[in-house]
């Protein structure tokens, strides 16, 4: 992939942060996020701050103090999750009223994917911690916390000083290790994670205003952090200005190219702007022959005038198994759609896929989005320059999975074959034919769970009504569900029906949820 440039100049429009942070980290330390943090992932590693200070940026608050301020400090930990340095709380002779913080300066977010490692260390009163969030002041402000001593994971939020308990989990934890807590929230939306498990979703709308972003511990728990990381969801290409645009080109070329990195050229016929990057980072084959990218391996992205916004954005982008779903989560994050993913050819080395995107927003809006999907194909290549052969996880030798978990969660009874178990649910179109038809005719959205409990992977098919794909894409991709395909079946159905094809691995129970949440989705568009 040509390299992308990375110089960018004037205000950076928040939508950029969401994508960027999942393919393409920028590192910020200290005082420098005031400055940097709109153009990609705000992270802090820690370890290029000096040890036994308090990283340059941040300071230490406290709510309701009972004695003298906590200590924070950046130190040297062997088991750090990024070597080798961590930041944390390494004294504290407070009592269970008093909350220490420490908080990022110059952040301030409204509408944030937070997430962050904790280790508990020790703590008689009180142990762990987690983030904080619309920080407006020591007293006003989110929490999410997990509490090896009372083997819970909890959201609240204080105000005035008083906490308030919004939801509850019981979790079982292991001392000495480290955790992730991650917190999304948008708008009154709140969903928290442990380790990748989605255990808190609650709504609430104490504090709507955007605020700082720190961490939390409570009365004398010592408590590490690292790999903090900060991604700013507060604009969304779907809450753009649809008022009626003036006539005439509106779009801004020059920027365009500025923020995607690649030269384009302009149509005036079609009044069509194209930015093109062929595939020369990975030689590829078709029946054994190289392929030149001229043969159809080059991605683009095509801008025009919009109607109900000042443009729009249609592209194909070139790309290898290992990198469709980090591309389409950076593509959906930041408001794009996605609209197909499918093959060209057959019997290519590496397996190549395309997958067309699209979008009604500003110009700059949609180039940020164009921009940051490429960067996750250079993220996923800078990692393993040959494109991955096979999922990461390990291999399932044989089935045998407890039907009754997936039927509660699902709703719905199971078929049963050799260990493993499937779900069917139907939907209707009628074809050109007047004839009407359903699951037995192939229209149904499906899913087969194998393995084991513990360790079970997911295939299957979604069926797709008007509306429905985007939703259903963003739900599974929410889960880390892997889309394979996105196609159609048929042709003429009224509605009609586009069918998306996934994978995904975990334990049975969680990967049914995630099949739960997206049924919901779906159903949702029409409520």
């Amino acid at each position: 992939m040509t390299k992308l440039s990375t110089a960018l100049t004037g205000p950076v429009a928040r939508i950029v942060a969401v994508a960027l942070a999942a393919v393409s980290p920028q590192i910020v330390y200290g005082d420098e996020l005031g400055r940097r943090s709109g153009r990609g992932l705000s992270e802090w590693r820690f370890d290029a701050e000096p040890a036994g200070k308090m990283p340059a940026g941040w300071t230490g608050r406290q709510t309701r103090p009972t004695k003298a301020p906590a200590t924070w400090r950046v130190l040297t930990d062997p088991t750090a999750p990024s070597q080798p340095q961590v930041f944390g709380l390494t004294h504290s002779e407070n009592y269970d009223g008093t909350f220490n913080l420490a908080i990022a300066q110059r952040t301030k977010f409204r509408d944030l994917d937070l997430s962050v490692k904790v280790k508990a260390v020790r703590g008689e009163e009180d142990q762990g911690g987690g983030p904080i969030w619309r920080y407006r002041d020591e007293n006003n402000y989110y929490i999410c916390r997990f509490n090896p001593l009372e083997s819970n994971f909890r959201v609240y939020y204080v105000e005035e000083g008083r906490r308030k308990q919004l939801q509850s989990a019981k979790i079982k934890t292991k001392p000495g290790r480290w955790y992730q807590v991650r917190v999304t929230m948008i708008g009154e939306h709140i969903i928290c994670y442990l380790d990748g498990e989605e255990l808190l979703d609650v709504h609430d709308k104490t504090f709507g205003a955007a605020g700082m972003v720190g961490l939390w511990t409570k009365a004398d728990a010592v408590t590490y952090f690292d790999d903090l990381a900060l991604r700013d969801l507060s604009t969304s290409l779907e809450s753009v200005d649809t008022s009626p645009q003036p006539s005439g080109r509106r779009i801004d070329t020059k920027r365009i190219e500025q923020i995607v990195g690649l030269k384009g050229s302009f149509d005036k016929a079609e009044n069509v702007f194209k930015v093109t990057t062929p595939r020369t980072d990975v030689s590829i084959f078709i029946d054994e022959q190289r392929m030149h990218p001229f043969r159809g391996l080059t991605s683009w992205a095509a801008f025009q005038d919009g109607k109900r916004a000042e443009a729009m954005v249609m592209g194909d982008l070139v790309l290898f198994q290992d990198e469709v779903n980090a591309v389409m989560s950076a593509a959906l994050d930041t408001g794009l759609t996605v609209t197909a993913l499918h093959n060209h050819f057959f019997y290519d080395d590496p397996k190549v896929y395309f997958m067309h995107i699209g979008g009604e927003g500003t110009a700059e809006q949609l180039a940020r989005g164009v921009r940051a999907a490429l960067d996750a194909v250079e993220k996923v290549r800078k990692q393993s320059a040959t494109p991955a052969t096979r999922f990461a996880y390990p291999r399932l030798t044989k089935s045998n999975i407890g039907a009754a978990p997936i039927e509660r969660i699902l709703g719905a009874k199971a078929r049963r074959k050799e260990g493993m178990v499937k779900f069917v649910f139907g939907r209707k179109v009628t074809m050109a034919c007047g004839c009407e038809v359903s699951a037995g005719m192939g229209v149904n959205t499906w899913a087969v769970f194998a393995g084991t409990d513990q360790h079970a992977v997911v295939d299957g098919d979604f069926a797709c009504l008007p509306g429905e794909l985007q939703p259903t894409l963003k739900a599974l991709r929410r889960h880390d569900i892997n889309i394979v395909a996105i196609h159609n079946h048929m042709e003429e159905e009224e509605p009609r029906v586009i069918f998306l094809h996934y994978w995904g691995a975990g334990s049975a129970t969680n990967l049914a949820r995630a099949i739960k949440v997206t049924l919901e989705a779906q159903k949702a568009i029409h409520d």
